[in-house]
């Protein structure tokens, strides 16, 4: 969002979805916010009418007014606006829970997995546009060593951390299971504010795997954690979400640090980089590539960079928005 507010042209304001706490962390970034609308979405439509109704007083004084809607959330409240204003959404996570009204509008998911989760919620074929992915670039900010010394495992032989907030939780059990029968240690690093961390937490106690499990410290963000572990692997996401979850392992992919992916992960249908990024045929592969961290990197380390120099430019900022200029409706 703060990408396409910088390098399109014209003014921008934010209207979040969301409460004042929302609000003001939209405002930490930098970004013009017009105000903040809570609520249910499906709550008698009261949220859509609130939305609707501070969309029109503003259109009133503002001429033309263009509305992107960001994420599921937003994109379902902006359907509501479909024929007076043809909003563009774009959207990684899809959740059922919020359904879409019948309004014109244009859906950019990130990527041909997306779509097809799209047409399954019954969006019509012409109201979804090809994927278009854009990742900003991100300074490191903190060292390996002070990585491992915040996550207290200073001596730790394999440390991987783990991308996706929906991520599968049996997945995750399964591999610990895996390295436990194969005599290994790994340290696994959970993402901050991943959705199922009681579930897995609770199952990995009863079965002794809770050692193996770290959570991702409250100091350091996703990417400082990639850049102080040995690999990052993505695990497939939970089978009863509709999520796609490709931005976070794109981002991944750009650090240039190991990276293990299933090629069932819906980031393989990315275009132009899924196919080099998700690569493992299956959980047994993904295991013997992660044991074999404790010999000789060298390998791996060389397709990393090989796979960054590929991905960088294609999700680049300014790719991103001459892709997004050209899936814009001739209306908007």
């Amino acid at each position: 969002m703060q990408m396409t507010m910088k390098h399109l042209g014209g003014s921008h304001q934010v209207l979040v979805i969301g409460d004042e706490m929302d609000a003001t962390e939209i405002r930490s970034r930098d970004m013009n916010v017009l105000g903040s609308i809570d609520g249910p979405v499906n709550a008698s439509g009261t949220l859509d009418r609130r939305v609707r109704n501070l969309v029109d007083s503003i259109s009133t004084r503002i001429q033309p007014l263009r509305i992107f809607a960001w994420g599921w959330h937003g994109a379902t409240v902006a359907s509501g606006l479909g024929g007076d204003y043809n909003p563009v959404a774009i959207v990684d996570d899809i959740d059922r829970s919020c359904s879409m009204s019948t309004g014109t509008m244009t859906i950019i998911p990130t990527s041909h997995a997306g779509s097809k989760i799209l047409r399954s919620l019954g969006v019509p074929v012409e109201s979804i546009a090809e994927p278009n992915v854009g990742v900003v670039p991100t300074s490191i900010l903190v060292d390996r060593s002070t990585v491992r010394d915040l996550l207290h495992i200073q001596d730790s032989e394999i440390v991987v951390a783990l991308v996706g907030k929906r991520l599968s939780w049996q997945e995750v059990i399964r591999m610990a299971a895996r390295f436990r029968s194969a005599a290994q240690h790994v340290d696994l690093v959970i993402p901050a504010g991943y959705l199922d961390h009681a579930q897995l937490v609770d199952v990995a106690r009863k079965q002794g795997l809770l050692d193996m499990l770290h959570d991702s410290p409250s100091q350091l963000r996703h990417i400082d954690i990639v850049h102080g572990v040995d690999a990052v692997w993505a695990p497939l996401v939970a089978q009863y979400v509709e999520s796609c979850e490709v931005l976070d392992v794109i981002e991944t992919a750009m650090s240039g640090v190991p990276l293990v992916v299933s090629e069932s992960h819906h980031v393989a249908s990315v275009p132009e980089m899924g196919g080099l990024i998700a690569t493992s045929k299956s959980q047994i592969d993904i295991c013997g590539w992660i044991i074999s961290l404790q010999g000789d990197t060298t390998e791996k380390l060389e397709i990393a960079e090989a796979l960054k120099a590929h991905i960088t430019p294609l999700a680049s900022p300014s790719i991103f928005i001459e892709g997004l200029q050209l899936r814009m409706p001739s209306t908007f």
